[in-house]
């Protein structure tokens, strides 16, 4: 479980760097991707991750 404290500090500066948008309904607060190139960077580094996956398993060497 995270830290509550340390994930609303993170929230409040992707608010405050206009990453994020936030919705209140009540007490909940619903928070999405600010526009769609906010949206275009976050696939891009998912994508990016999953290669660099791939890359480092390519990389492994079996011993058996």
């Amino acid at each position: 479980m995270c830290d509550l404290a340390a994930t609303s500090c993170a929230l409040r500066l992707l608010r405050a760097h206009r990453v994020v948008q936030v919705r209140r309904a009540g007490r909940p607060a619903h928070y999405r991707l600010a526009d769609s190139h906010m949206r275009t960077l976050f696939a891009l580094a998912i994508t990016h991750i999953g290669h660099d996956t791939e890359t480092h398993h390519q990389g492994e060497r079996s011993d058996g």
